[in-house]
């Protein structure tokens, strides 16, 4: 009998052991992990309550920097406790790693008399997992780190905002998300976990649900360093808990966990942890530099008042008859003989211990803590100054403290917590680093006094413009750093702040410290911006600039080709650090606070690796180069590149909108798909603002018709002197035999702003050239008194009516017509002057010294086609006689004998050559025989040239000088643009045969370290510049395979791959010699001979 008896209590023992396994299990598989990293903190989440723990590694996950493999904080949760109408006490804690919470909500009431922990929703569902939003993203997630704003689960209590008023959640209305911060966190659970309870405090659960909101703001400062938590806890029992405690523990492992002091500081209502020595060791450690860690309880527990002077504040709603506590008592546990050790979870005293810290006393003793300078009863141990060093501090404690291992509890109430009620704890954990441990206290204190304003002003906190997305191209010896396409950012206004401009850093990890590099900021007359700031060797307030501008514009991207830390060239192959960063500024502004004057956002590290191009590789084109397009010579749409390495290879096509010449806006189409990228674009000024599309950018803008001017670059002119073999583009040189003429008063485009012009109604004489200005063609007038054409001759100033006078008699052999106007005399490729008109004289000369050429390919046609021209001569003054040493100078104004030749007189003798468009014939055409020149808008003129001599009337051109005249190219609907973006060429077999020489090893020799090492657990050397497809044997010098290196893994775009000095086997080899045999598939082998001396094992570099 006694035997069926114990059988039968083994099983139900079993059993009941089974279920509470499996509860243990269904929790712990519904384990939902997410990542806060929206400041300068990364914090791991946990949904059944704990904070700051990554349960995967069992490590502490409060990291500080963000990136950075350091942490200052681990096991953290929140604490509730009272007692029952029994007067049991009933706890709820998160404690070294372990929790009594799970996830969910409490779908009914929680009876207290039978604990039915079946009103607990089930902890497995999916829908109590931890949503994370972030605030500059309203549609949906990017990557699956965090959600779209349409998953927030109002259902479960996360805030949000009814616009409509309708109750419903509903995006397509207007409701969105209530933010507190730039990245929040919401999830729900509750405590009705028996077997929890039961292995833990060895309580019963109190029934409550706890709706948890987590948030930060992208910002620099105090706020960057801090994490905000609101915990919502609602009574969902049938009884009230009375005299209870809210309480917030933490495990505070400020880097190496044994070296820490506890603190508490009366005034601002924060608990802290601070290193307790100036170093900081161990390889998390944060060595001479240690922060403080502070944990600041800005609302406390809720109780009644009944007096209508006081309010509390219940989801962001004052409630009148209430007040907030605030800190009521700090405890701290430690490691060290005689100091206080946390409650002994899943003992049977648990409850009495815990219960009595949550109430202020030393609840192991039931005694309160003694301040040893004034031996009276204290709930606030440790809080004395350590700045001044004054006061209740760790050396004057009883015991003496030690550096170790700390837990602190921040504690709130008494309070009775009514069924169906409502409290809310909010919390502040803040991080702040200075230059030692103690200077790092006085920066803590300052960043609280910001995180307090911040909670009283009900966390309306403005936050800095988004984070600008930054590309990068790594190239031999430099990077590229590109952040355009940022519209949000640069579009930012909030609060009274406006986006202001960028800052580029460099870092000498990818933690810090920084270095600012550049700054570019609008150009809207700011410069500097002057704030208070918080000094980090006093802690106190300075005002000083804390940005200096250069008003000189936005610039959006950087070739960077030096390390401003060490100021010398960037290294291929060395790990660098850079950052972006955006700013917005309130010049409104005037203190520090919550409101100051500038708000920049958090240092995102970027890492880049400068190397040269794997061999079988080359980039075609450079930073900064523009990519050819089907209309040489028109620069009127230039695609320049910005990241050489991310150019695509495909083929786009600039198209414009509008009715001809009146363009409206433009496009860029990818040509093999079709698609728009960027439509109807109506930027035109050939600004950085043009858009931008994978690593080029698309600047546009409207010429002004005509020929170039001189301000143009280039200019709408060049002259080759064949004699000196040079081009010139001013007139200032000995290159050139002319200038513009010299009356400014009329208007031309260009040589001076006097010479060249296309006609229009505001230049020349002031009437319009029939050919339309999109017309316009690219011309050389090619000099030679061998190579020559005809020219139609026109002659001004020969009325038929008196006076009809000729100023020189040399003149009238070479009139033949007279009339007003220019008119028409003759066509001829030598002067024929009277009386026999049709013979052309060589002796004479040519009549005009060249033959003129269209040129222009942006029509598709490359083959030169000669053209007309027609010049005119003027019937004016032609002697300006002066004896200079006996002899008489011409100094001409006018001149007719047949023939173009300017003068040096201030017109050049009003010797003008008109370019026409048609094409050249020998024989002389009616249209323009039968034309009076001065009306020159009905003919086909593209270009006017009014000249003068630079120099001496004997100054002549040069056989084989080339005037070249440069128009600018009007939009139109008409045109397309059509261009390739030149990508990066890889594994080009011809190109590896002839670049096999460039496959490297580095460090070599190898003496026992390597710069790029990162730890003295580390070692390696790198091969670089590799192909995709190779295999590398490594060979001892006898001979013996030591090791085998594949290309798996491999990424042309970081060419390098790292051997760790160990065989096959995993064992580091011996010092000595070793060959290694590169084999490249269908291309060749590289032997290259490696030096490896391993380091002693005292030998420690870092």
């Amino acid at each position: 009998m006694r035997f069926f008896i114990l059988l039968i209590s083994i099983i139900i023992l079993f059993f009941l052991t089974l279920n509470l396994c499996a509860q243990q299990l269904i929790k712990l598989n519904n384990l939902d992990t997410r990542e806060f990293d929206g400041n300068q903190i990364k914090a791991f989440i946990n949904n059944d309550g704990e904070l700051f723990y990554d349960r995967g590694n069992k490590s502490a996950a409060f990291i500080y920097p963000r990136n950075s493999l350091k942490t200052a904080i681990n096991s953290t949760g929140l604490w509730i406790g009272g007692k029952d109408r029994n007067g049991r006490i009933r706890l709820s804690v998160v404690q070294s790693n372990q929790t009594e919470y799970q996830p969910g909500n409490i779908q009914g009431v929680y009876d207290t008399k039978i604990d039915n922990v079946s009103v607990a929703a089930n902890p497995m569902s999916e829908q109590f997992r931890i949503y994370k939003i972030i605030k500059s993203d309203s549609s949906a997630a990017k990557d699956g780190s965090y959600d779209a704003w349409s998953a927030w689960p109002v259902t479960q209590g996360a805030p949000w905002i009814d616009v409509d008023g309708d109750g419903k959640y509903n995006l397509k209305k207007g409701d969105k998300p209530k933010f507190y911060g730039d990245q929040q966190l919401f999830w729900v659970f509750n405590d009705v976990n028996y077997s929890g309870h039961i292995n833990n405090s060895q309580t019963l659960p109190i029934g409550i649900e706890v709706r948890v909101l987590l948030w930060g703001y992208n910002q620099q400062g105090a706020l960057g360093n801090t994490i905000f938590c609101k915990w919502q806890i609602i009574n969902k029992s049938d009884t009230t808990l009375s005299s209870a405690y809210l309480a917030i523990y933490s495990d505070v492992d400020l880097g190496f966990a044994k070296d820490d002091f506890p603190a508490c500081d009366t005034v601002l209502k924060m608990g802290y942890v601070y290193n307790g020595s100036p170093e900081d060791v161990g390889l998390n450690g944060y060595g001479n530099l240690p922060p403080a860690v502070g944990i600041d309880l800005l609302q406390g527990a809720i109780v009644r008042t009944e007096s209508e002077k006081d309010s509390a504040l219940i989801n962001d709603i004052w409630r009148k008859g209430r007040k907030n506590l605030t800190l009521t008592s700090f405890a701290y546990f430690g490691t060290q003989t005689g100091v206080d050790p946390e409650p002994p979870l899943s003992k049977s005293n648990y409850a009495k211990v815990a219960y009595g810290y949550l109430s202020g006393m030393r609840g192991w003793f039931d005694t309160a803590y003694i301040n040893p300078l004034t031996r009276l009863p204290s709930k606030f141990p440790l809080s004395g100054d350590p700045i001044s060093d004054k006061g209740w501090l760790p050396r004057n404690n009883r015991p003496v403290l030690n550096p170790q291992n700390i837990k602190i509890l921040l504690s709130s109430g008494p309070f009775e917590f009514a069924a169906n009620d409502t409290q809310e704890v909010i919390c502040a954990f803040l991080i702040a680093q200075g230059t030692d441990r103690i200077n790092s206290i006085k920066l803590l204190r300052a960043y609280d006094e910001i995180v307090e304003e911040a909670y009283r002003m009900n966390f309306k906190i403005p936050g800095p413009p988004p984070q600008p997305n930054v590309k990068f191209s790594e190239l031999s010896n430099e990077v590229i750093l590109d952040w355009s396409n940022n519209d949000s950012t640069e579009q930012y206004e909030q609060f009274g702040y406006k986006f202001q401009g960028y800052n580029v850093y460099q870092g000498q990890s990818e933690y810090g410290p920084w270095k600012k590099i550049s700054t570019y900021d609008v150009k809207d007359g700011i410069r500097e911006i002057y704030d208070w700031q918080i000094d980090p060797e006093t802690g106190l307030k300075i005002w000083a600039p804390i940005i200096i501008g250069t008003d000189s514009g936005l610039k959006r991207n950087l070739k960077i080709t030096s390390d401003y830390f060490t100021d010398t060239k960037l290294v291929n192959g060395k790990e660098y650090f850079f950052a972006v960063t955006s700013y917005a500024y309130n010049k409104d502004s005037s203190s520090i606070g919550i409101k100051p004057a500038m708000l920049e956002n958090y240092k995102q590290a970027i890492k880049v690796i400068p190397h040269s191009t794997p061999v079988g590789s080359l980039i075609p084109t450079e930073y900064k180069s523009i990519l050819p397009h089907n209309r040489t010579g028109d620069d009127a749409v230039q695609p320049i590149v910005l990241l050489p390495t991310l150019l695509d290879g495909k083929t786009y096509q600039v198209t414009f909108n509008g009715d001809g010449m009146n363009v409206t806006s433009w496009n860029l189409i990818q040509k093999e798909s079709g698609d728009t990228i960027i439509r109807s674009c109506t930027n035109f000024s050939g600004d950085d603002n043009s858009p931008i599309h994978n690593g080029f950018q698309v600047k546009v803008v409207k010429p002004r018709s005509g020929v170039r001017k001189d301000t143009q670059i280039p200019p709408g002119w060049s002259y080759y002197n064949a004699v000196a073999g040079k081009v010139t583009t001013s007139t200032a040189t000995n290159l050139t035999w002319f200038k513009g003429q010299g009356n400014t008063t009329i208007q031309m485009d260009a040589i001076d702003a006097a010479g060249l012009t296309y006609p229009t109604e505001t230049n020349f004489m002031l009437r319009p050239s029939k050919v339309p200005p999109d017309s316009l063609l690219k011309v050389e007038i090619r000099f030679s008194n061998k190579n020559t054409q005809r020219a139609y001759r026109y002659i001004a100033n020969v009325p038929i009516f008196p006076p009809n006078y000729l100023a020189d008699s040399s003149f009238e052999p070479y009139i033949k017509y007279r009339g007003g106007g220019w008119i028409y005399q003759d066509y001829n490729k030598y002067p024929a002057p009277k009386p026999d008109t049709t013979f052309e004289n060589p002796d004479l000369g040519p009549v005009v010294p060249f033959t003129v050429w269209e040129v222009d390919s942006t029509d598709g046609d490359y083959i030169p086609r000669q053209l007309n021209v027609a010049i005119v001569e003027k019937n004016d003054s032609l002697w300006s006689k002066q004896r200079l040493g006996g002899e008489v100078f011409y100094r001409g104004r006018g001149r007719v004998d047949g023939k173009w030749d300017p003068t040096v007189a201030t017109l050049g003798g009003s010797e003008l050559l008109f370019i026409f468009k048609s094409t050249y014939s020998d024989t002389a055409q009616e249209f323009y025989k039968n034309l009076n020149l001065s009306f020159y808008e009905y003919a086909d003129v593209m270009y006017v040239l009014w000249l003068r001599k630079a120099g001496l009337d004997t100054v002549r051109w040069n056989e084989g000088d080339v005037l070249t005249i440069y128009p600018n190219y009007p939009l139109s609907t008409r045109r397309v643009y059509e261009f390739v973006a030149k990508k990066q060429i890889f594994d080009d077999k011809l190109l590896m045969q002839s670049q096999l020489n460039r496959i490297k090893v580095f460090p070599n020799p190898y003496f026992g370290y390597n710069k790029a090492e990162k730890s003295n657990t580390e070692r390696f050397i790198s091969f670089s510049n590799l192909p995709s497809d190779f295999k590398i044997r490594i060979f001892s010098l006898a001979g013996d395979l030591i090791r085998t290196i594949s290309n798996e893994g491999y990424n042309l775009n970081n060419p390098f791959v790292k051997w760790d000095l160990k065989n096959d086997l995993g064992i580091y080899v011996a010092s000595g010699i070793y060959i290694a045999h590169i084999e490249i598939p269908d291309v060749g082998n590289k032997i290259l001979k490696i030096v490896i001396i391993q380091p002693d094992q005292g030998y420690n570099p870092f």
